[in-house]
């Protein structure tokens, strides 16, 4: 048994206000016999609960002393073959004493009463939680979205731009059915990748673009298979483009032996 997440479960305030069943309470005195953390905490419940309603009491209106002791009174009054027997006048002491009964009936009712309302106050911010809860992750969720448009406004742009030439690499005979593109500005050296059709690296392993000027390779930079187009190095001049896996972090020359995809300017 989990013992903070039955302190937490709410069933010791509904014992100390007296909303659990007689089997319930039953159990809650049990486990609190046993477990020092359950009667601490039904312990410090009840002391705030006393706080909180001495803290809170309602003075009720004097016509309600009024009526108390009236019908303290009236059951006094006893018919004896039909004749009102009249009452001597009360001791001192036992108006003190009704005095004291009316005064616990108040404390009572005002005590119930905050009982009632501290419930209420409970169940609402519990309830206020949970909205805060909600919009704190659709507020993430929104960021989410908001950067993912952005995202996509970002690569709908380059696919469109004039001045990028998209170059479609296919598949060598180690992998035939890859393919990628490549979005090269010629006029100012942007270079994008999008590695729509690549398998996935093995651990420690990562795909590297290459650019060919005059049969040299020109390292382009390393990307991951992550279905975003990617950008990359600045490349001035090339013939041809192509794609080997290599090492995390690239190579300074392409592994020819695992060479995927590769395409003419």
């Amino acid at each position: 048994m989990n013992i903070n997440e039955y302190i937490s479960s709410g069933i010791l305030e509904l014992y100390v206000t007296g909303d659990l069943s007689q089997a319930e309470r039953l159990e809650v005195e049990a486990l609190a016999a046993k477990h020092p953390e359950i009667r601490k905490e039904l312990t410090a419940i009840e002391e705030a609960m006393e706080k909180y309603a001495m803290l809170h009491a309602v003075e009720p209106p004097a016509s309600t002393l009024n009526t108390i002791l009236n019908k303290i009174e009236q059951t006094q009054q006893q018919e004896v073959k039909g004749k009102i027997v009249q009452m001597q006048p009360q001791p001192k002491s036992n108006i003190l004493r009704l005095l004291a009964y009316a005064a616990s009936i108040l404390l009572f009712l005002s005590v119930a009463t905050n009982i009632y309302y501290f419930n209420k106050y409970k169940t609402v911010s519990s309830e206020l939680a949970d909205i805060r809860e909600d919009n704190t992750f659709m507020a993430g969720e929104m960021e989410t979205l908001k950067a993912n448009y952005q995202n996509l406004e970002s690569e709908v742009n380059i696919v469109k731009n004039p001045e990028f030439i998209a170059i479609t690499m296919k598949g060598l005979p180690i992998s035939p059915a890859s393919t990628s593109v490549v979005y090269w500005d010629k006029a100012n050296g942007d270079l994008y990748v999008n590695a729509n059709n690549l398998p996935a690296p093995g651990p420690g392993k990562q795909y590297q673009l290459w650019a060919l000027k005059d049969g040299k390779p020109i390292d382009a930079g390393v990307f991951d298979i992550n279905g975003n187009i990617q950008q990359m190095k600045h490349i001035s001049e090339a013939d041809a483009f192509a794609v080997t896996l290599e090492p995390v972090g690239g190579s300074v020359a392409p592994t020819l032996e695992l060479l995927y995809v590769y395409a003419g300017v």
